[in-house]
C-alpha cells in the first residue's frame, strides 16, 4: 500500500535522523566486561520452569534491570548532555533497540525502569517490543529516553 510505504519511509528518517544525532552529539559510554550470570540464569530457569509461557523471562531483562538499576545507583549515567553540561534524567528511562520488520532500528523507552520488577519489566519490554514495528507506540515511549541499551536488536518473534 502505498500511503503505508511513505508513513514507513518518513518513520525511517526520522529513525535514522535521531540515531545519528544521538551517536554525534551524546556522549557513549562502552564498558567491556565479563559479568558472572550463572546464579541469575539458575533463577531465571527455574522462574521460567514454574511459569505459563507469557510469563518467562529471557536473559536480555535481565540484563535491562541490572542496568537501570546501576542508572539509579549511579545517577550521573543517568541523563542528558544539553547546552554542554550535564542535566540528570528526571527518571530512569531505558531506552532498548528493536528492530523493524522491514529494516531499521527504534529505541522505545521502558519508563521509570529502576522501578520495575522483573517480571514487570519483561511485561513492559514485550509489549513495547510487539508494538514497535507496528508504529503503535505512545510519544512518552520514543521521546529522550535516559539510557539507551541494545539487547541484540528484539524481535517480537524472540520474546
Amino acid at each position: 500500500m502505498p500511503g503505508e510505504q511513505d508513513r514507513d519511509t518518513a518513520m525511517r528518517r526520522v529513525i535514522a535522523d535521531l540515531m545519528s544525532r544521538s551517536k554525534r552529539d551524546i556522549a557513549h559510554c562502552y564498558l567491556p566486561t565479563t559479568i558472572d550470570l550463572d546464579a541469575a540464569l539458575r533463577r531465571m530457569r527455574q522462574h521460567n520452569r514454574r511459569s505459563p509461557v507469557a510469563e518467562r523471562l529471557i536473559p536480555g531483562a535481565l540484563l535491562l534491570t541490572a542496568t537501570a538499576r546501576a542508572a539509579r545507583a549511579v545517577p550521573e549515567l543517568n541523563g542528558f548532555r544539553t547546552h554542554g553540561r550535564f542535566v540528570p534524567g528526571p527518571g530512569v528511562h531505558l531506552g532498548v533497540a528493536v528492530s523493524l520488520r522491514r529494516g531499521g532500528l527504534i529505541a522505545p523507552a521502558l519508563q521509570d525502569a529502576d522501578t520495575l520488577t522483573l517480571p514487570q519489566l519483561m511485561a513492559s519490554l514485550k509489549d513495547l517490543v510487539n508494538r514497535a514495528p507496528t508504529g503503535r507506540l505512545r510519544g512518552s515511549e520514543t521521546a529522550d529516553p535516559t539510557l539507551t541499551c541494545a539487547v541484540n536488536g528484539l524481535r517480537p518473534e524472540e520474546l
